[in-house]
């Protein structure tokens, strides 16, 4: 039977493809895809032909590649071609495996080097002593971050900059008998000191799939991958270093470290003990296999079970029928053949893997006689019919019209997808984050210890990795279960070496990688639990973490400036906890003048101030620059009420404020004392002459009959009010007629003389009190305190009241004595750690506000 061109053209490709047929779920024509589109696609995920990445086949008007007939051929060859023996006469290595290219620096062929920003720069506090800076303590250190040559300031005497440096150990590759070849010291390294670079091609998910298929196909039984983060891998296999000699033991003498270098994330290999010249050089391969088949483990030690990965890969063993006896030894390995590469022809190969990547993913072609986008409604008839479809054809698998019985993706036979097929092909690999943070937490979910505090701090550089772009992304997830775990630590303890081991810099990282004060919803969830940690941070050690916060600095600024800025986020629950957090633990002045806010905001709707009142200028609903969280109505200035803020010179301006401020002269709105008129020599809002009431007030205590709001019925007190005159001026008879209107003033009688409406307000207690607090931690207990203090500030404000005094600014009393008896009483708490009764809490506060006020009369 002769074959179609195309099909005898696969066939004699050496070696075999490896693609797999996907059915478009609107044509129903089989494509030809790579294998790793086939193992990510379930069987009921849709696919179509726009999604395919050959352009020739790309449209459900392109016909078939293969007849039905000839996929089967294909199939069947891929299926001999697996069954044969690695490395037989069905597989060419294009490259000798014993040669190899040595490189100074990592490959980045899908991707251009990140360029170093401002963000990117830690800068520590170090000193020089006898020479020698940034030694162990250096903070950089602590977070896994090497200094700036630019900005360190210890400057050249720097001891942390070993990887740009290439301050490596001097080692040597020997053979190490059945495990092949292996790296060994030829010098005396201590614990704790770094050896080398781990180097290699840097490929990104799609690309290292693809090289681990190939690898696979040319029968390779050395595997060169070292996982860099969770979108990208190393691979040593080609071009690397000598840490590709690199072997597992089960009981290592080394470990490997991911540090920030420059912007771009590195894996250092560093000595766990002490190493003599002639030791071989190990690490944990931390249970990766790279391979189909597990590997044999020949390190000897006491605790090895015979396989790398443990018990994990002896389980998978049985699976592959591998018993003891079925050894793959490598003895008779050859000698390695090294090449060297500069950096010259570094720059040319990076340049070369773009441009070939660029080509990858060109868009995909349109016919333009035919539109490629379906309307709504014929989407939903597609979507219609392939449900109808999959319900008549329910099944572990589709039937062609040849008959054949096909799966709807047809994966290489004998690949690792078709042995393993109970494995789903979406599934989500776990996170080394993820994976590490089950070990370093106790049982309420803190940090277990300081080692697993170091550990923690040290996993920060890994939730920020980088796309096939090259742009930074943030790992929500596994900064969520980082910051998590950080703010579950209640330990005083813990939290302070938590502060000591750098913390503090994974924090500035956080704010600036999340967007800062322009963070999306989603990030300034995160933002927020940045704050609150710091709060918690303060009750035990508030003057270590204020001067950290001066001190943790990038190039861009410090941490306290990065906070600052959060003061103006366009998140408005960040906002107030950025400006509550100044409020309640920072100098005045020192985070510097309020920062403009990263874009306009639309209008603010009309409702009553979140942040406080009294700031000049503000109208009502206005956001006052004040972080005081206690809201009031007081006068606002020259230019309160809703007009406040209007233009100079529009109609709603001119000095008067409230409803009446435009109305024209002699008008019942524009009277003074009615609906937010002049009101005497200020120009106020609804009730100029009446003290202001907060909303606690009025709710737990009786209202004075003759101050606001009037009794129902009873006659307004005098000075302005909702509906009465202002004092000294007499009422203005009602006219039948206002030419100005228009129409009879008879028809308003029922809404000029009817009584005034109730004031709404927010209430500063939003929940029921309880009879006692567990602890004074809590957002409601400090509302608590809030509340008493604002009563008792309330009843000062009369004149008539013994501890007023004329000109004081309650507003800012309020605040202080509030903050001051929330201090008191956590740090009663904390000595005692008993649990605090409301109603003794409140005794205490009344008497400490009376007390306060009794000093400030006597000032």
């Amino acid at each position: 039977m002769g074959y179609s061109e195309r099909l005898q053209n696969l066939l004699s490709s050496d070696p075999l493809t490896t693609d797999a047929w996907v059915q478009c779920d609107s044509c129903q024509v089989w494509r030809r895809v790579p294998f790793m589109v086939a193992e990510r696609l379930g069987d009921n995920q849709a696919w179509f032909c726009h999604q395919n990445f050959d352009q020739n086949f790309s449209t459900c008007e392109d016909p078939q590649e293969l007849e039905d007939d000839e996929i089967d051929v294909l199939m069947q060859a891929q299926e001999k071609a697996a069954s044969r023996p690695r490395g037989g006469a069905g597989s060419k290595s294009k490259v000798p495996s014993n040669e190899w290219f040595r490189i100074t620096r990592n490959i980045f062929t899908h991707r251009p080097p990140k360029t170093v920003t401002e963000d990117d720069v830690m800068i520590c506090s170090c000193v020089v002593e006898d020479g020698v800076g940034c030694g162990a303590d250096c903070l950089n250190r602590l977070v896994l971050a090497e200094c700036d040559p630019a900005y360190c300031p210890c400057g050249t005497a720097c001891q942390n900059q070993r990887f740009s440096r290439r301050k490596f150990k001097e080692t040597a590759v020997e053979r190490t008998g059945k495990k092949g070849h292996g790296l060994f010291a030829k010098e005396h390294i201590k614990a704790g000191e770094f050896i080398l670079e781990y180097l290699g091609e840097v490929l990104h998910e799609e690309d290292y799939a693809m090289r681990k298929e190939r690898y696979q196909e040319e029968g390779r039984s050395h595997y060169y991958f070292m996982t860099l983060s969770s979108s990208e891998t190393i691979d040593a296999t080609i071009r690397g270093n000598s840490g590709r000699f690199l072997n597992h033991s089960c009981a290592p003498n080394c470990e490997t470290q991911k540090w920030m270098v420059r912007g771009e994330l590195c894996i250092g290999v560093f000595a766990t003990q002490d190493i003599a010249p002639g030791d071989e050089i190990t690490i944990d391969y931390k249970f990766e296999r790279f391979g189909e088949k597990p590997s044999r483990c020949y390190c000897m030690a006491g605790a090895c079970c015979g396989w790398i990965g443990g018990a994990k890969a002896a389980e998978a063993a049985k699976a592959y029928n591998v018993d003891s006896d079925d050894e793959e030894t490598h003895e008779a390995d050859l000698s390695p053949v090294m090449h060297e590469l500069d950096e010259a022809q570094i720059a040319a190969e990076e340049a070369r893997g773009r441009e070939a990547n660029a080509d990858r993913f060109t868009p995909k072609k349109v016919v333009k006689t035919e539109k490629t986008w379906r309307p709504p409604e014929e989407a939903r008839e597609v979507e219609r019919q392939r449900k109808e479809r999959e319900r008549a054809e329910r099944g572990p698998s589709r039937v062609r019209s040849s008959g054949s019985n096909v799966r709807r993706v047809k994966p290489p036979a004998g690949s690792y997808a078709s042995k393993w097929n109970a494995m789903s092909a979406g599934a989500k690999k776990r996170t080394e984050v993820d994976v590490k943070m089950e070990d370093l937490q106790g049982n309420a979910g803190g940090l277990r210890s300081k080692d697993a505090i170091t550990q923690c701090v040290q996993l920060f550089n890994l939730a920020y990795p980088v796309d096939a772009d090259g742009n930074v992304n943030v790992a929500t997830r596994d900064l969520g279960l980082l910051l998590e775990a950080v703010s579950l630590t209640k330990n005083p303890t813990l939290q302070h070496a938590l502060v000591e081991r750098g913390i503090m810099q994974c924090f500035q990282v956080c704010i600036q990688r999340l967007g800062g004060a322009a963070a999306e919803p989603a990030h300034a969830a995160l933002l927020r639990k940045i704050l609150k940690i710091l709060e918690a941070f303060m009750l035990h050690m508030k003057d270590l973490v204020v001067a950290r916060l001066s001190d943790t600095r990038t190039a861009r600024g410090t941490l306290l400036k990065a906070i600052g800025d959060l003061r103006v986020a366009n998140d408005t629950p960040l906002m107030k906890l950025a400006r509550d957090f100044e409020f309640k633990y920072i100098p005045e002045g020192v985070m510097g003048p309020m920062p403009e806010r990263p874009r306009a905001q639309p209008q603010q709707s009309m409702r009553r101030n979140d942040s406080g009142s009294g700031s000049p200028g503000g109208g009502w609903g206005a956001r006052s620059g004040s972080a005081n969280s206690l809201t009031r109505y007081a006068s606002m200035g020259n230019s309160g009420g809703f007009n406040g803020s209007a233009p100079r010179g529009s109609a709603m301006a001119g000095g008067r404020g409230g409803f009446g401020g435009s109305a024209p002269p002699g008008s019942s709105m524009g009277r003074g004392g009615n609906w937010g008129g002049r009101g005497g020599a200020g120009m106020g809002s609804f009730n100029s002459s009446a003290p202001p009431q907060s909303s606690l007030a009025q709710a737990m205590r009786p209202q004075n009959p003759g101050g606001y709001p009037p009794p129902p019925g009873g006659a307004p007190p005098s000075g302005a009010g909702w509906g009465a005159p202002s004092q000294g001026r007499p009422p203005m008879p009602a006219a039948p007629y206002d030419a100005n209107r228009g129409m009879k003033r008879e028809r308003d009688d029922h809404i000029r003389h009817a009584p005034a409406p109730q004031r709404a307000s927010k209430p500063l207690l939003t929940a029921p009190l309880p009879s006692q607090f567990e602890d004074p931690l809590g957002e409601l207990f400090s509302d608590a305190v809030t509340a008493f203090v604002t009563m008792e500030v309330e009843e000062m404000r009369e004149p008539t009241n013994p501890l007023h005094v004329p000109g004081s600014n309650y507003d800012r009393l309020t605040a202080r004595w509030s903050l001051a008896a929330l201090t008191k009483e956590q740090k009663e708490w904390n000595e005692s750690q008993k649990p605090i009764v409301v109603a003794d809490m409140r005794a205490r506060v009344t008497k400490f506000v009376q007390e306060a006020a009794v000093q400030e009369s006597s000032r």
